[in-house]
């Protein structure tokens, strides 16, 4: 082999490595990743619209067994760590030694199929970790036609054993249209499945479809030909009831607010420091010394034998109609994962509940600076996340009082429909 050819070779192993670790790691750890392997692919991943989609449908079981009051399980990630709360989750039981099913996704008709250039998911999951074929699941999709063709998308060799592990996988088109993984009903499959007989139960948190689309992926809305063109409205054409899933808008803009105020419950903050801290990211991963006044720093404490830290940030958003999605991005420095979690969940009004929008990152190096981005899919028609004066609450909490933590930003982004 020439040198020119010896170099060529290794540069397509480097590239081929970089995709390989970015399709391991989870959520917005990914995309960083293959911003710093790959700009190519990343700057090509920003031109395109995200869409995101939960299933609304129950499990569907081929072999093993699904509990009947889980089948809420797969909507909204709500568990981290080692948690256990049974109706928040999906547990694939192998009762014949083996378990298959597949997740079902409705796929909007406005949405041109043809303008599909990637889909991904993610994907939160808790069991065994594989060792090559042994406690080994899979999730895989399939191209249909005439010789329908299995293609893997995820599975758990990369996951802590029994612990709540979430993962970010992508996959290219490569020429092929999505449609040929739809079916005639506009619906498309994960299917979920053991490899081998004799392997233990595993739960599902949550499994989404994301699809990354070009320029003209909406389907032109018809309209009499006498009659202005009317605007985008979401597809659903009777008013949602309690329990009902949202669907997803045809159009969709994105506002961002910072807090506004911020209230301790358990803990204390840093000396002289402010929400004001939260609102502008100043570190950066190479950042040593902080700029005390320009982040702040979150002590938890231990009251009455309850240890953790207990922190509220409000955002004032106004009067805003139907948001779609969440997005929190912040900016962290703190303990690994492995020694102490720090949540941001969101405040259901309604339900008087919250739900998780993230978990410091698995990749966070200890006291480091690391910036992630979370998404929450909004699916209850009946939830109610801004209250009457317009307050969307984030509460940013640990159960352990081993160390601090820094934030220096944590600014909450809603999708909502229409146009900007």
């Amino acid at each position: 082999m020439t040198l020119r050819g010896l170099v060529a070779a290794l540069a397509l192993a480097v590239a081929a490595r970089a995709q390989e670790q970015a399709a391991d790691v989870g959520g917005e750890d990914a995309r960083q990743l293959l911003a710093v392997r790959d700009e190519d692919a990343a700057r090509e991943l920003a031109k395109l619209e995200e869409v995101c989609f939960c299933t609304a449908h129950p499990m569907e079981v081929v072999t093993g067994h699904v509990d009947a009051s889980q089948s809420a399980g797969l909507k909204e990630m709500n568990l981290y760590g080692k948690e256990d709360q049974w109706k928040l989750y999906v547990e694939a039981e192998t009762d014949s030694g083996h378990f298959e099913g597949n997740v079902v996704f409705d796929i909007p008709e406005y949405i041109n199929l043809a303008k599909v250039k990637k889909y991904a998911t993610n994907v939160n999951f808790r069991g065994e970790k594989a060792k090559g074929k042994k406690e080994l699941w899979e999730i895989r999709t399939t191209r249909l036609g005439k010789r329908p063709k299995w293609e893997k998308l995820w599975d758990n060799k990369r996951v802590k054993a029994w612990q709540w592990t979430e993962s970010w996988k992508q996959r290219s088109k490569k020429g092929k249209t999505f449609a040929a993984y739809v079916d005639d009903n506009n619906q498309f499959r994960f299917n979920v499945r053991t490899v081998k007989q004799n392997t233990e139960n595993a739960l599902f948190d949550y499994v989404d479809l994301c699809l990354y689309l070009a320029k003209g992926w909406k389907k032109p809305t018809a309209a009499p030909t006498n009659a202005p063109t009317p605007e985008p409205t979401a597809i659903s054409t009777p008013a949602p009831t309690t329990g009902q899933t949202l669907d997803v808008p045809e159009s969709l803009h994105t506002e961002c607010f910072v807090p506004a105020s911020l209230e301790v419950e358990q803990g204390w903050i840093g000396s002289e420091q402010t929400v004001e801290g939260l609102a502008k990211r100043e570190m950066n991963e190479d950042s040593k010394n902080e700029a005390w006044n320009k982040i702040v720093e979150f002590h938890p404490e231990t009251v009455d034998g309850k240890e953790g830290g207990v922190f509220y940030f409000d955002y004032h958003v106004g009067e805003i109609s139907d948001p779609f999605q969440a997005y929190i991005k912040w900016n962290f420095r703190g303990q690994t994962t492995e020694y102490q979690l720090w949540k941001l969940s969101l405040y259901n009004y309604a339900a008087d509940s919250w739900v998780c929008l993230g978990q410091t990152p698995n990749a966070a190096k200890s006291w480091r600076w690391i910036f992630r981005e979370d998404r929450y899919i909004f699916r209850d028609a009946s939830a109610k996340y801004v209250n009457d004066e317009g307050i969307a609450r984030v509460r940013y909490a640990t159960n352990s009082s081993l160390d601090a933590s820094q934030l220096d930003f944590a600014k909450l982004c809603l999708k909502l429909p229409g146009s900007a």
